[in-house]
Order: structure tokens, then sequence, then C-alpha cells
């Protein structure tokens, strides 16, 4: 018996390279080695093809090239963000700054932020309802009134929640303080005009877009400082030092591109499936929730709870139908719970059932839809009747 055709529904995880990604990068990948900081006439054209990818990722973002800074992904832009920005932030106002950030941030904030309240300093997490709004009542009037660095996620990893960024921003603004916002799952799914924004730093990952992994971009405002985490050099104006990765640039500047000039067409084809998506899992599969499903979402996530099967007995077996699909984020993979993110979403309610992620992307289709949800459906039968057999 041949093994089912795989259907990959784990984009949210890494998006496959685009073919005009990777044209763009072999010419640099196949030509003479070169360090855009080396003098000669090899380092020079490797600074040239390093700018020009800034000022493409500029232009595709409505910034000036000047706010670009390349990083090594979303991870440690998010670090930089939130480590060097607190930092940074401390100084400018006499040690006072603190942090505040949502109950569902990814673990790259979420741990860092952790990290920084250990150190002494204050951190308050805000909680996001089901509904997609935050609940800034427990915001603290001091907190509130406070300079501090917020980190909002515009659009969560694993339920697709979106949060309002603009309110966000513009707390931020009141207290003084400055917005960072991880773009990672956002970016080339909603609409975003970050020059119009309140935001002052942004954090993109390349390989959720159809780019090359190990590749980002952190928007840095003018008029924003970072303490830098790295010493050692002066690239990317200090604030990452070593060697830039110019063929990654190039890449992650070119999958930007892509992603931000299909955006709108691409949303409405990846929500169509998605829709089309959890109508055939409804249906297949008595009892199923739908995580977010009553608040504002991205396209590209669908976030089911499964009720009677065990979350990593799931997954395994739906690997095993060939269906590629996610209990939760891939940073944080691994437990037989909930998560951390559901469990700020929904608490108690998310108990007994088997998380499952799906998540769309440019290679997905509307056969790919039918075919998982009946893949799906059929595994969840067979497991909810093992117990039956073996007793």
């Amino acid at each position: 018996m041949s093994a089912p055709t795989p259907i990959y529904l784990d984009h949210a995880a890494t998006s496959p390279l685009r073919k005009d990604v990777l044209e763009a990068m072999l010419p640099i990948l196949q030509g003479p080695p070169a360090n855009p900081g080396s003098q000669h006439r090899f380092g020079r054209r490797a600074s040239a093809q390093l700018e020009a990818a800034r000022s493409e990722a500029a232009l595709t973002l409505g910034v000036p090239s000047s706010w670009i800074y390349f990083v090594r992904g979303g991870t440690e832009g998010d670090n930089l963000a939130i480590l060097g920005g607190v930092k940074a932030l401390q100084q400018r106002v006499d040690g006072e700054a603190g942090l505040v950030i949502s109950a569902v941030e990814h673990s790259a904030v979420w741990e860092p932020a952790h990290a920084l309240q250990k150190a002494g300093v204050p951190l308050t997490t805000v909680d996001l309802r089901p509904s997609g709004h935050l609940n800034w009542e427990d915001l603290p009037v001091k907190v509130a009134r406070r300079p501090a660095l917020y980190s909002f996620m515009a659009v969560n990893n694993e339920t697709g929640h979106r949060l309002p960024i603009q309110e966000v921003g513009e707390r931020a603004r009141a207290c003084g303080g400055w917005f960072h916002t991880d773009l990672v799952q956002a970016v080339g799914r909603i609409p975003l005009e970050l020059a119009q924004l309140p935001v002052d730093m942004a954090t993109l990952s390349g390989h959720k877009l159809g780019g090359p992994m190990g590749t980002g971009i952190l928007m840095v405002r003018e008029g924003v400082t970072l303490e830098p985490l790295l010493k050692g050099g002066g690239q990317e104006r200090g604030v990452r030092p070593g060697t830039q990765d110019v063929a990654g640039a190039v890449g992650m500047a070119r999958a930007l591109r892509l992603a931000v000039a299909s955006q709108k067409e691409e949303s409405q084809r990846l929500e169509t499936l998605r829709n089309r998506l959890e109508a055939a899992l409804l249906r297949e599969i008595p009892g199923l929730s739908i995580h977010g499903g009553n608040a504002p979402r991205a396209p590209h996530i669908l976030n089911v709870g499964v009720p009677g099967v065990e979350r990593e007995t799931l997954h395994m077996a739906l690997d095993l139908a060939g269906v590629a699909a996610s209990p939760g984020s891939a940073c944080s993979s691994g437990g037989q719970g909930p998560g951390r993110i559901l469990q700020a979403l929904y608490g108690q309610e998310s108990e007994g059932r088997a998380p499952l992620r799906f998540s769309l992307g440019h290679t997905s289709t509307q056969s790919d839809m039918d075919e998982a949800a009946r893949r799906t459906g059929d595994t969840v039968r067979r497991l909810r009747v093992i117990p039956e057999v073996v007793s």
C-alpha cells in the first residue's frame, strides 16, 4: 500500500521557498565570495547588493531605508526589540521604564520579557479575550502612565487572532513609551501601512513569506534607539554586528515584496480556502470547536479543538495520514496540554480538546482543503474507537 500524497498545511511554521526568491538569490550564492564590509570590488558589489535589498524592503513597507535592519530571523528581531529596546528606553527616562505585553505573545517576546522581569523590570501582561479585544481594565493606572515598551503581535501565530495594534500604539505614545509589534504572521496576510501606524519597531521573518530561513527584518523608526545584544562589529549601523548575509537579505526583500504585492488577492483566496476547510471539518467531526471563530482573524490560520482524542496521538496519526498540520507553534512543540496561548484565551474551556492548527499559504489549493478534511475526519473517527477495541 503506497503512502498517501502529502498535504502541507503548516505555513505558519514555515512556507516553501518561492521560485522567484530562489532565482534572485542564486547569482549571489553562485558568484565569487564577497564580504560587504570589504573595500575591494567584490566587497563593494556585495555592499551595493545589500543596500539594494534594504531599499527594496523599505519601498515595500513604505518607510525610509534607514529604518530597515537585517537580522537572522523573527526570534532575533523580537529579542533585540525587547531586550535592546527596554535598556535604551530606561536610559532615556532614568530607569523608570516598564514593559507591557499581551498574554498571547510568541515565546520570542514572552521569554525575554520574563527574563527582564526577573532582572527587576516591571512587567505587565494584558489578557486577550476570545472576541479579540484586549482587557485594558486590568492595567493599573500607574502602569498606564509610566513610560514603557509595549510589545503586542499583530496576528497570533497559533489562533490567527488579530490584535488591535493601532489602539496599542496610541497607548504607548500616550505614556511616552515605544511600541513594538511582531508582524511575522501579519505581513502579506492583512493590510498594513506601517508609516501611518503608531509603530516604533516591527519584526518580520523571511521564511514565513516564502523566503529563506534564517532571515528577518527589524524595522526601527527614526528617533528610537536600541542597545545592541551583540558586540564585535559595526554592521547594520552597530545595532546588529556580524557579517551580513547578502543572499539572505536579497531573498528576504524579494519574498516581502511578492507577499505584499499579492496581499489583497491572496488574502481573499486563503480566507475562502480556510472557510471551506472549516466547514468541512465541522461536518466531519462532531463537537469540534473553532478557536477565534468569533474574532477578527488572519485568513491563513485555522485552529480547532478536537474532543475525544489526545493531542500528540492526533498529530502523529495525521502525519501518517499525510496531513502536515501542527498542535501549536513549532517554536514551542511538545507537551500534552492545550498550550499557553489557548489557556490564556479560553482557560478551562480548552481542556479535554486536542488543539490542531492548519495554516495555509501560496501552495495551498481547494483540493488540499477537501482531502485534508476527509483524512482528518477519518483519523479522528479511528482514534476514538481504539480504546473500545482495546478494552
